[in-house]
């Protein structure tokens, strides 16, 4: 899809949502409840070489990967 950023926003209660932001214009994309959110977080984190133990200041890191052919 080509997004320039990836944002994951667990403010909500009983839900993570993923946005994204494609053409200067952040997007929902998914939603995951909140049973999977750690676990996505932390394998995101380590793909991106992010501290995982670190949960209330933001982090920035990237990473890039082809899907498909």
């Amino acid at each position: 899809m080509e997004a320039s950023d990836i944002h994951i926003d667990c403010e909500f209660e009983y839900k993570t949502l993923f946005r994204m932001r494609l053409d200067r214009i952040v997007r929902d994309i998914n939603q995951l409840s909140e049973h999977h959110h750690k676990a996505v977080v932390a394998r995101i984190k380590i793909m991106v070489g992010l501290d995982i133990s670190e949960k209330r200041m933001q982090q920035d890191g990237k990473l890039m990967f082809d899907i498909g052919e």
